[in-house]
């Protein structure tokens, strides 16, 4: 992560694989796209969230997630997209492009934070038309959130700004992820707190790539963690291209959280990301629960738990063909460029 991530943005790109947005064919992406280029070349989500529960299938059924499933996925990671434009960290306005068009129109933000010296950044907010409160945080972009990733030492779940943790002693978590959610806690929550007050009835979405969906999974726990049983049946997670983030006790605990068939951890296949840190490197271990998009974007599936936590040896075949450029351009043809809001 880190240092490939920021000199991956140099790189040749191949075509970007997906269903949602196909670029034309023979398109050079080998330089970064004018916001004209890449405006012209997306198209955003029309799809109005639907709440879901996959509890019935998991952990015994492996093959193409349905299209509601799919077309949240691509939704949600439009919310995380956004999260790299400036507009919606600094300004606390929906106003970045593409990003902020289709079904996300009508968001409406009313907390954010940016934190040059970590650069830690998100935002929250919510969008009447999905019936949701949007919480989102910006994955690796600068030196300074790279510097994040690699503090690789583990730290307890329970300790240092958790409120109410639940979780055992035991469970150790990435310090990096979890000192990037600890600048971004007092934001979120205050802002979780108003919002779940004024709309009770709306679910609560997480959503973030990279090293922002490793923090949405620390925010989605604290959250139930503070708020308790009442938001236990709103809660729904989504991370894209999310490293691991703590040891097998962690990813227990998380896979215990009453809202665990809720959570999605997208990967598309030859993302170098979610391979680390490596497995059971410091017992790092995934939590759940895995999804995959398919080396040529055709299809997202839902992949069989067949290791401790959320590990799955049942996708995540491309092993040879990691990448970093497959992390920033491969989730439904959203690129995770800020140049480009």
């Amino acid at each position: 992560m880190s240092i490939l991530f920021l000199i991956a943005t140099a790189l040749s790109a191949p075509a970007v694989d997906s269903t949602w947005a196909t670029p034309p064919a023979n398109e050079d992406l080998s330089a970064p796209m004018s916001y004209e280029e890449y405006s012209q070349r997306m198209a955003p989500s029309t799809h109005t969230f639907v709440p879901q529960d996959n509890s019935v299938v998991k952990r015994d059924w492996a093959g193409q997630v349905d299209s509601t499933t799919a077309s949240n996925f691509a939704l949600m990671m439009q919310y995380a997209t956004a999260a790299y434009c400036p507009s919606t960290t600094n300004t606390k306005t929906w106003n970045c492009g593409v990003r902020c068009g289709g079904s996300t129109s009508n968001t409406v933000i009313t907390a954010s934070h940016e934190n040059y010296l970590t650069g830690a950044a998100g935002y929250v907010g919510y969008n009447d038309d999905h019936q949701a409160i949007i919480v989102a945080v910006r994955g690796t972009a600068n030196i300074q959130s790279a510097v994040q990733d690699i503090q690789l030492w583990q730290t307890p779940a329970d300790m240092g700004g958790f409120t109410n943790s639940k979780a055992p002693s035991s469970a150790l978590i990435h310090q990096g992820f979890k000192n990037t959610y600890l600048d971004l806690q007092a934001t979120i929550q205050s802002a979780l707190s108003a919002l779940v007050a004024k709309y009770p009835n709306y679910n609560i979405l997480f959503s973030g790539h990279s090293l922002g969906g490793a923090v949405v999974s620390l925010a989605a726990m604290d959250t139930y963690n503070i708020m308790g049983d009442a938001v236990a049946d709103k809660i729904s997670v989504f991370t894209f291209g999310e490293p691991r983030v703590g040891n097998l006790d962690f990813a227990n605990y998380i896979d215990s959280l009453p809202f665990a068939s809720r959570i999605y951890r997208v990967a598309k296949s030859g993302d170098l990301v979610p391979h680390i840190p490596p497995e059971n490197f410091f017992g790092f271990t995934h939590h759940v629960d895995n999804y995959e998009i398919t080396r040529f974007g055709s299809a997202t599936n839902y992949c069989v738990t067949t290791g401790p936590g959320g590990e799955s040896n049942s996708c995540g075949s491309d092993l040879i063909l990691l990448n970093v450029v497959d992390h920033i351009t491969g989730y439904y043809g959203w690129y995770t460029y800020p140049w480009v809001c």
